[in-house]
Formats: structure tokens, C-alpha cells, sequence
């Protein structure tokens, strides 16, 4: 009966009265699996992803044959990035009775499973260095700018340079930069191989790993930032946590609450993002990147190019994109995606790793602390892709 009526509840969108109905039900009969399985998807409608994979894992356990659980269980361990759930009720899924789940859910699933597979991108930028600033000066080489970061648990890359005088590689404070020189436009391609790594299983393990001093740079001012003001002081008081992996999952949820997504948008410092409360991917880093300094924890913003809508680049090109680091004692730097409430530990495969932010402590010549796209013109800071993924 109270299953019936929880459908009833549905259908006129009553989701909370659906969900009291249903725990009633599973309450008189724990082996309702049915029960749980819905149960599942009303609370993925009020938001508790938690509780929405508990129960289609409950309602699988019970009924293994309940083929639309699986596709439940793919799609809320998604939204929880617990990858390893979303592989292996995927391959469950795929492995039901054919006509057992719609094709257009085995659909959702297959793309599920398909953000998790290796890829190689192809991406070419046109870079013209003519209002560029170069050593010489405004337009006078050489010059510097991002290629893909290589040798990473999750990037590898090559590059090939076309069209310019002189070219050559240089890292400096783990920033690899191209310095060349040029007379006109030049056409950069680069291939960066791409694939999914998950952190996080190891963010468990606990460490006593000392920071090094290479990280610590990471603790002071930067661009637009800066962990001393009493505004970030303020948000790193209240988001600070036993540890640093529960600081940063409580800055996460603050950001979450109190951040609203603007594009485009510009700003002089996080303060400013603070007061007004919202801003565009540059901005969420930024103010993360702050938070974290302040709160103890080695963090810098990272730079690169990633599939976006066409709100962002128009078709066959990649849009600019900015996220961030941090560095946890005994792991190193691992990325983290400030818009993201499950965030840390993981990237998506869609994004091509150019290039991290120094802190205005590090030495670097102007020329190369301003060694991003923006500078050398639109083509390339929306560079053109060809995308393979590698079946594994």
C-alpha cells in the first residue's frame, strides 16, 4: 500500500512525501528491493546522491535481475565521482539480457563509461606573437608560451613547431614553456595523451610526509590573491577542518553554497569575488587557491584547454579553462576542480593540462610569468582538436 502511494506522490512530484513512504516501506519489509531501487531514485530528485547509490546497491544486492538499478547505480556514482562504481555496474549493465534496460539508458551508460577511457587530443594553436610581449619587448622576441605538461600520472604530450626562427624548450619551477622566435605567426601542434587517474583511494592513507620547500612557495601571494587578506582569513577560519583533506572537502561545500557561476566576468582580487559572491572558472580558483594558502595548504591555479559547450568555442575547438592544485604531504600535487563538490583527486578526460600559476615569490621575468594564450590572440586561446579515444 505504501509503496503505491509513494508512486502516487511521484507522479504529482511530492518527492519528499514519495521518500517518507518508501522508508516506511523498507522499513516493514527490509528485502523490498523495489522499494530501495525507487527509494534510490527519488532521493537523486532531492539532491541526496549519497543515499541515492546506498539503495540501488541495497536493491541489487537483494535482485540482482533489477536491470534499471544498474543504470541508477551508474548515473549517481557519477555524480559522486566514485569511479570504480561507475565501471562496474556499467559492465553489469552491458551484461543484462538484451531489451532488459532502453536503449537510450544503455546509451547514458556507454557515455558513463566512455568519459573514463584514454585519449589522444590533437590540438593545434595558430600563436602570432605581433602585440605579443617578448624579451625585446612589445612584439620583439623571443617570446614564450604553454605547451601541455608531460610526464604527469595522467598527461603525456609532444609538440611540433612550424613556421618559426629558433625554438627550445625550458622548465622553470615545474612551468614548461616553449621559447622561440618568430616574425609572424607560427603554428604550434601538440598530441596529449589523456587518461583518468583517481586519486583519491590513496588520499586515505595517512602520511607524515614533510611538505618540501618547493611547495611551500605555493603558501604566499599571487596574482590577484592574496592568503593574508582578512576577508580569505575569514572563509579559511570557517572551512577549517581536522585535516587537510577535510579543510578542503568543507571548502568545496562552501564554495558550493555561497558561489554562483557568472561568465565572463573579471576581477582585481578575491576580495572582490568575496564581497560580490560570484565569478567564472578563473575566479573559483583563485579564491579556492587563496583559501587554502591561508588555511596551510600548498595550492596554485592551473591553466589549460578543455571540451566545452559552444557557449565557451565553437565546434572542433577547445575553450580555456582554469582549475587548481594542492599538494598533500606524501602524494604531491593533485588536481582538484573548484566548481566540482567531489572535486578533489581526479580530472576529467576532456581536459588538456598547459600550465600552473606562479606565486609572485617565484623569480620569473615578466615575459614568462605572462606566457599564456590570451596574449598571442584568439586562435590561441581556442585552439582547433582532433580527439581519438583509445579503447582499453
Amino acid at each position: 500500500m505504501r509503496s503505491i502511494q509513494a508512486f502516487k506522490a511521484i507522479d504529482r512530484k511530492d518527492f519528499n512525501q514519495a521518500a517518507t513512504l518508501l522508508e516506511q516501506a523498507i522499513k516493514a519489509n527490509p528485502r523490498n528491493a523495489t522499494a530501495h531501487a525507487n527509494l534510490g531514485y527519488v532521493c537523486s530528485v532531492l539532491h541526496r546522491d549519497i543515499d541515492a547509490l546506498a539503495h540501488s546497491e541495497k536493491a541489487l544486492a537483494l535482485d540482482p535481475k533489477l536491470s534499471f538499478a544498474y543504470v541508477n547505480a551508474v548515473v549517481y556514482a557519477a555524480h559522486l565521482s566514485e569511479f570504480s562504481k561507475v565501471k562496474k555496474y556499467g559492465a553489469a549493465a552491458l551484461a543484462q539480457p538484451k531489451g532488459a534496460i532502453k536503449p537510450d539508458h544503455l546509451k547514458l551508460v556507454r557515455e558513463r563509461l566512455k568519459d573514463l577511457q584514454p585519449r589522444v587530443y590533437t590540438v593545434t594553436w595558430t600563436i602570432d606573437p605581433k602585440d605579443a610581449w617578448g624579451e625585446g619587448g612589445k612584439g620583439k622576441g623571443p617570446f614564450f608560451a604553454p605547451i601541455p605538461a608531460t610526464d604527469l600520472p595522467y598527461q603525456s604530450a609532444s609538440f611540433e613547431l612550424a613556421k618559426a626562427k629558433s625554438h627550445e624548450v625550458v622548465t622553470r619551477d615545474g612551468v614548461r614553456l616553449l621559447k622561440f622566435d618568430a616574425d609572424g605567426p607560427v603554428e604550434l601542434t601538440a598530441k596529449a595523451t589523456v587518461k583518468f587517474v583517481d586519486y583519491r583511494p590513496k588520499l586515505q592513507e595517512k602520511s607524515a610526509a614533510a611538505i618540501p620547500d618547493e611547495a611551500k612557495a605555493y603558501l604566499g601571494k599571487g596574482r590577484r590573491l592574496d592568503p593574508e587578506s582578512d576577508r580569505v582569513k575569514d572563509v579559511a577560519n570557517k572551512v577549517k577542518g581536522p585535516t587537510p583533506l577535510k579543510t578542503i572537502d568543507n571548502l568545496l561545500v562552501w564554495l558550493k553554497a555561497n558561489m554562483k557561476y557568472e561568465h565572463p566576468t573579471t576581477f582585481e582580487s578575491v576580495d572582490e569575488i568575496l564581497k560580490r559572491g560570484n565569478g567564472d572558472c578563473g575566479a573559483y580558483s583563485a579564491l579556492f587557491v587563496a583559501v587554502c594558502r591561508a588555511g596551510g595548504i600548498p595550492a596554485r591555479e592551473v591553466w589549460g584547454v578543455v571540451k566545452s559547450s559552444e557557449r565557451f568555442a565553437p565546434p572542433g575547438h577547445l575553450g580555456s579553462h582554469v582549475w587548481a592544485e594542492v599538494y598533500l604531504a606524501g602524494q604531491g600535487w593533485v588536481p582538484v576542480e573548484p566548481q566540482n563538490l567531489k572535486g578533489l583527486g581526479h580530472q576529467p578526460t576532456g581536459y588538456v593540462r598547459l600550465m600552473h600559476f606562479v606565486t609572485l615569490g617565484h623569480d620569473w621575468p615578466i615575459t614568462m610569468t605572462i606566457a599564456s594564450a590570451p596574449q598571442f590572440g584568439k586562435p590561441a586561446t581556442i585552439p582547433k582538436y582532433v580527439e581519438k579515444v583509445i579503447p582499453e
